[in-house]
């Protein structure tokens, strides 16, 4: 199952699925990473976003020299025990202990891996919806579901609390086995692609994510009182409007999807340092800020609706339509391959690169796909497709 950005039937059984595990594993994000209940609880603090920063460049660096597209099995069966033990760890650094103590540096660092970790997988968990319409549902349902959690845990004594934030990541091993699809086609990543709007836009929702965060209050509630007003409203529903965005994105401009969940954190990442070097420069910041930031971030989302959503779905009919009348003209599922790149205006060298296929090999299949289509050149080729697809 992956995003379809053409189907439009709400997945009732699915959103409340995605919904529920959305809701518990964002709840213990923002319990591990701002200021809480458990960080003030356990002598703890929120990771320092220096250390963040370099546990995510350095994962990001990783995953993006090893071309990820699925997540690996054995990352997704192993980050969700790390993360919870992660959490125990600074559980039980509030009893003093000194065995606890002189981890804690390690502790640190694991404990943003962790949480680079959980962040992938649940923007993995939220891909796993089939259409946009039931991705969108399942995200105001986490959303609608973090304040129930929060209002009952707020009721209950500090060892349930504890105890549910500890374990909680657990609820990442559920479809841990049952990864993505493969991308369709996972060549390099077109200039165009990433300068195009949307991408643009999911990577400005990330900074202004991260730049909120460290500018503003968003700590959770401590007391009933607090429910609807810490963290505020509108940064939880930037989040939301960021984690719909950048699923949507990846999938319909066909980017490899394991290294597009890093960049989006990436990006969040570079927000957050963006924040904190203003704090050095200008301690005294409006208070205000954090809301306007917000709010003109959840507003442009509305704003660009249309180019967000309606340019991946010109990628995916095109390349829908594309593909449907190469299978009746007798292509190859290789000369598919190969007509899909060329509508995209690349070379015969990008195609060798992209493909893995020598350049002669190229060559013969543009020979081919040429003959099948009675066409002579570049140019018949995509008006071919443009009066006929």
């Amino acid at each position: 199952m992956q995003v379809d950005l053409r189907v439009g039937k709400i997945r009732k059984r699915q959103v409340a699925k995605t919904a529920l595990l959305d809701a518990v594993i964002w709840y213990w994000l923002h319990q591990m990473s701002y200021e809480s209940l458990f960080t003030q609880q356990t002598n703890g603090l929120p990771v320092p976003s220096l250390i963040s920063a370099l546990v995510t460049a350095i994962t990001g660096v990783v995953v993006l020299l090893a071309k990820w597209d699925r997540i690996p099995v054995a990352f997704r069966m192993v980050a969700p025990p790390l993360a919870s033990f992660s959490a125990l760890l600074l559980f039980l650094s509030g009893m003093a202990l000194p065995q606890v103590e002189t981890l804690e540096g390690a502790s640190l660092v694991l404990l943003a891996f962790s949480i680079l970790a959980c962040q992938i997988l649940r923007i993995e968990n939220l891909a796993k919806c089939d259409d946009v319409k039931t991705l969108t549902m399942a995200l105001f349902g986490s959303l609608l579901l973090y304040y129930v959690i929060s209002f009952v845990l707020l009721m209950l004594s500090y060892a349930v609390y504890g105890a549910f934030v500890v374990l909680s990541p657990l609820v990442l091993l559920v479809g841990a086995r049952t990864p993505l699809p493969p991308t369709e086609r996972t060549g390099r990543v077109s200039r165009k692609a990433f300068l195009s709007t949307p991408n643009l836009l999911v990577i400005l929702f990330g900074v202004a994510s991260g730049f909120v965060m460290l500018i503003g209050d968003i700590s959770s509630a401590g007391t009933l009182g607090d429910l609807l007003t810490a963290p505020s409203p509108s940064y939880l529903l930037m989040l939301l409007l960021y984690m719909d965005l950048g699923v949507i994105v990846s999938f319909g401009l066909r980017f490899r999807k394991a290294m597009y969940f890093v960049v989006m954190n990436m990006a969040w990442t570079l927000g957050a340092l963006l924040g904190s070097l203003l704090l050095r420069l200008i301690p005294a910041v409006p208070d205000y800020l954090p809301a306007v930031v917000s709010v003109a971030i959840v507003a442009s989302f509305f704003l660009f609706q249309s180019t967000w959503l309606e340019a991946p779905k010109q990628v995916v009919s095109l390349s829908g339509a594309a593909q449907g009348l190469a299978q009746a003209k007798g292509l190859s599922k290789r000369e598919t391959e190969v007509v899909l790149l060329l509508l995209e205006g690349r070379s015969l060298r990008y195609i060798q690169s992209a493909l893995f296929i020598s350049e002669g090999t190229a060559r013969t299949h543009v020979k081919r796909i040429y003959a099948k289509l009675e066409v002579h050149s570049k140019q018949q080729l995509i008006d071919f497709f443009k009066e006929n697809a």
